[in-house]
Order: C-alpha cells, then structure tokens, then sequence
C-alpha cells in the first residue's frame, strides 16, 4: 500500500497579504473597509450591553 506523503512547499516564493494588495493596488482600500466594520462591530457590541448592570 503507497504511504501518503506530504508536498514540501518552497516558502521562499510566498509573499504576504500586504504585499499583494499593495502590488494590485488595493491595501488603503482593504484597510479603510476592515476599520469601517470594526468601528460598526464594536458600536453594536456597545450598544448590546445592559445599562442597568
């Protein structure tokens, strides 16, 4: 019976997620919509909490 055997990657090529949005074009764009639904998250996370507590 053949043994599975695991793809060794070559990590040298690999970039980060910044790098490739800054490359296309897209990071400011990318950050400003992940800080707008933080801001959105925690305001409703606010707004959930009990004020007789």
């Amino acid at each position: 019976m053949a043994k599975n055997r695991k793809a060794v990657r070559n990590t040298a090529k690999l970039s980060t997620l910044d790098d490739f949005l800054t490359k296309e074009g897209k990071r400011e764009e990318f950050e400003a919509i992940a800080t707008k639904e933080v801001l959105a998250w925690q305001i409703e996370q606010a707004m959930k909490i009990d004020p007789s507590s």
